[in-house]
């Protein structure tokens, strides 16, 4: 850690204290409180930033960015040592409960002394207690269709999609324009493990229309794509 990195007590309870020791007023005389955001860095981290003044003696709450629990990990910053309240003391809540030891509401004093210089800032950092999983695609969605079809006839269009969807979750889109379409949801087989539509193919000759298929968004997995494809009307 660098010289203006917090150091943290092991003791449940004790302030948590810059490099050099201040003397701290925590009995009830913090001043009103100050709601500061928690701005989220990745899906399992997120600062407070605080700018510093001289003699601050300040209580201030932070939203954590999701209800899943939160811990207080770290502190830094630039210009004078600074004081907060840390983990398990019982002027630190968390959803209001002193002394927690996690939550999604952190509430804590922050204390300076007399000659903090202007600029200075406090920077403390919180994470998720169990990390979450950032939601991955679909690990294929592969499609076979027919190249070209007879207007009237009635085409079959198969995937495979793996991990297997929910019902309903896969989509067969259609190209207009500049955008896509839903064009009509394809029924899953078990036995086959194939996902199946069957359409009435009702272009004109000379014509090509373009497709492609989505398996929709699902917990750990974000919506995913198939190649587009093409089919045409013979002529």
């Amino acid at each position: 850690m660098g010289r203006n990195s917090i150091r943290l007590s092991g003791l449940l309870g004790a302030v948590v204290l810059l490099a050099a020791p201040l003397p701290l007023v925590l009995s009830g005389t913090a001043s009103a409180d100050v709601s500061i955001p928690c701005v989220s860095t990745d899906i399992n981290d997120c600062t407070v930033t605080i700018a510093l003044t001289s003699n601050m003696n300040e209580r201030f709450t932070s939203v954590m960015p999701d209800k899943h629990p939160w811990q207080f990990n770290f502190g830094q910053g630039n210009g004078a040592p600074y004081g907060v309240t840390g983990t398990g003391n019982a002027q630190t809540t968390w959803n209001g409960v002193p002394a927690a030891l996690n939550g999604t509401v952190f509430s804590a004093i922050l204390t300076t002394g007399a000659n903090e210089p202007a600029g200075g800032m406090a920077v403390l950092g919180f994470g998720h207690v169990t990390p979450i999983k950032p939601a991955r695609p679909y690990n294929s969605v592969v499609v076979a269709a027919p190249a070209r079809a007879v207007q009237g006839s009635v085409i079959i269009i198969h995937a495979v999609v793996i991990p297997v969807p929910a019902k309903g979750h896969v989509i067969l889109q259609r190209n207009s324009g500049r955008s896509w379409t839903n064009a009509s949801v394809l029924a899953y087989a078990a036995s086959t493990r194939l996902w199946t539509v069957s359409l009435k193919w009702l272009y004109p000759k000379h014509t090509t229309r373009a497709f492609r298929l989505l398996a929709s968004a699902a917990p750990g997995l974000t919506a995913t794509y198939s190649k587009v494809f093409r089919i045409s009307t013979l002529p």
